[in-house]
């Protein structure tokens, strides 16, 4: 229900006064209370009271359970004389916005500070015993003559080292899901609380649940580490922490749900090696991949569906590259590692792949990656930097190898420009390693089997290879069987992309995908079910 509705229902206004306030607010961007107000609709005093009871604000025990928050957070000076010449207290103080808190709702109050601020302003309501207690963390003991706090700011390490139980929980969640090789960590409130879970090997799991009394005061202790604004809800929000001990950055994304706020961490290593030859793809796709990247120009794409890879085998692309004779740059959105010898630029609403790519054209560079082809205009773009003698690689949401090809003259590439240009094409996916140490021989009625049903896909095995299955109960040295995870790259060279092209006839792949897998699976390396995931 909207605010208008409310007063309605609630008889403090008519429905003229209504219909009157929102022509105004057409032109005049303008809370409709405020507008109500002005108007003479509805008095201060009524507005504050009608608000006070309209808004979902959290509870007196979520506030106070902000209390150890408030003592280690920083406010301006102007803030804090605001804050006491209004009886009300800061909160939160972003570049988004201002939070409150108060024991009255009073609307003119928070239109003072976003007239000031320039930002939007809210409140928390709380009693006067809730207010009292969290006055003492952000004046100290003597209200009468506060004393403004003024110290360095906390890193996201000093954050999570100090604080409530939820704030060990967040810190225990990311140190559990670096220790398991998580890839994501997932806050997932519930009608039953809150789910934590890991997405490890491309696996979801629930590592934890918190029961529905913990979920509003865990969420909003996540939002604060996590360098989110408590004070915005309902709409979605990005950010990053970086953590230096653990040499681990993350970047961390909001979007509002049935029960609340969810939030997902992608967790990015900062110790990572990318290295072509220990990337696990098979040795021959190794040299072929070298081998393109030796041309002085082109176009080297890697397709692929989200989460499959593609960035890593890029990145360790790039670093196989002299970076010290090479002027190499980077268009990226976001920037997933920072790489020495690499100009790496973050693509944004404001700057677009193709308006950077524009500009790195004018940078005298050798090599070129552009996150992701989007558009034709980016096509376009790669394909005249590729023809005037640079080297671009890139990523493109192609299903195939030759799929590649059908993107791109559907994003209006000229074949013969294609053609001349495209110097290897690629798609890649990521299958399960089985554990060395636990891993168990197929038997052989289970082998015959497994033979039948890959063979109703067009799927020759070779059973006379050391084909092992998974050990869902996992050992010591593995999660549930599985040690991490290998690339498979299914591919075409410069002359089966001419080939195909120049005679549309069906693609001569270098090798598959369900080959690439195969491959894997006769020496043991994973198990038969992951060539169906990829054929």
């Amino acid at each position: 229900m909207k605010f208008g509705e409310y007063l309605l229902s609630k008889k403090m206004i008519d429905p003229g006064d209504l219909e009157d306030a929102l022509k105004i607010q057409r032109y005049l961007k303008k809370p409709i209370g405020q507008i109500l107000r002005d108007c003479e609709y509805i008095s201060q005093e009524d507005l504050n009271t009608a608000l006070q009871k309209f808004i979902d604000s959290p509870s007196v025990h979520q506030v106070a359970d902000c209390y150890g928050m408030l003592q280690r957070r920083i406010f301006s000076k102007e803030l804090l004389k605001f804050g006491e010449s209004h009886d009300v207290l800061p909160f939160e103080e972003e570049r988004e916005g201002i939070t409150f808190v108060t024991k009255l709702f009073r609307d003119e109050v928070l239109e003072e500070a976003e007239e000031k601020w320039k930002v939007r302003a809210s409140f928390i309501v709380s009693n006067d015993r809730g207010f009292d207690y969290l006055k003492t963390a952000v004046y100290g003991s003597n209200s009468e003559s506060p004393s403004f706090r003024l110290s360095e700011s906390l890193t996201d390490d000093d954050r999570i080292t100090m604080g409530s139980p939820y704030t060990s929980l967040f810190r225990d969640s990311i140190q559990s899901a670096r220790k398991m090789e998580a890839s994501d960590v997932h806050f997932q409130p519930t009608e039953n609380g809150v789910d934590i879970r890991f997405r490890v090997y491309g696996d979801l799991f629930t590592w934890k649940s918190l029961p529905v009394q913990h979920r509003q005061s865990f969420m909003t202790e996540a939002k604060r580490l996590s360098n989110l604004s408590i004070g915005v809800h309902g709409r979605a929000q990005d950010s990053r922490i970086s953590f230096k001990k653990w040499n681990l950055d993350v970047r961390v994304s909001l979007m509002p749900c049935d029960y609340g706020e969810k939030i997902v961490l992608r967790l990015f290593d900062k110790t990572r090696k990318f290295d072509l030859g220990g990337s696990g793809l098979d040795r021959q796709a190794v040299e072929d991949l070298r081998s393109a990247l030796n041309a002085k120009n082109g176009v080297l794409i890697v397709s692929g569906p989200t989460g499959s890879g593609k960035t890593t085998t890029l990145y360790a692309l790039l670093t196989s590259l002299d970076r010290v004779g090479k002027n190499i740059i980077t268009l990226e959105d976001p920037i997933e590692h920072s790489i020495d010898g690499l100009t790496q630029v973050q693509v944004n609403p404001k700057l677009s792949f193709s308006d950077a790519l524009r500009a790195v054209l004018r940078q005298d560079p050798d090599v070129i990656l552009v996150g992701e082809v989007r558009d034709k205009e980016t096509a376009d773009l790669c394909m005249k930097a590729a023809q005037t003698g640079h080297l671009v690689l890139s990523t493109l949401h192609a299903n195939g190898a030759a799929e590649v090809m059908t993107r791109f003259l559907a994003l209006g590439v000229d074949k013969y420009v294609l053609k001349s240009t495209l110097r290897f094409s690629a798609a890649q996916r990521l299958v399960k390693r089985l554990c060395p140490s636990c891993s168990i021989p197929m038997r052989e009625g289970e082998l015959r089997d497994k033979e039948r049903e890959l063979s109703r896909r067009g799927i020759s095995l070779n059973v006379s290879g050391d084909i092992r299955k998974r050990n869902p109960e996992g050992c010591s040295q593995c999660a549930f069987g599985v040690v991490g995870r290998a690339p498979v790259l299914e591919y075409m060279r410069g002359h089966e992309i001419e080939d195909h092209l120049k005679h549309e006839s069906d693609p001569k792949l270098a090798i598959s995908l369900v080959n690439a897998a195969l491959k894997l699976c006769e020496k043991g390396k994973i198990d038969p079910n992951e060539i169906l995931e990829v054929a």
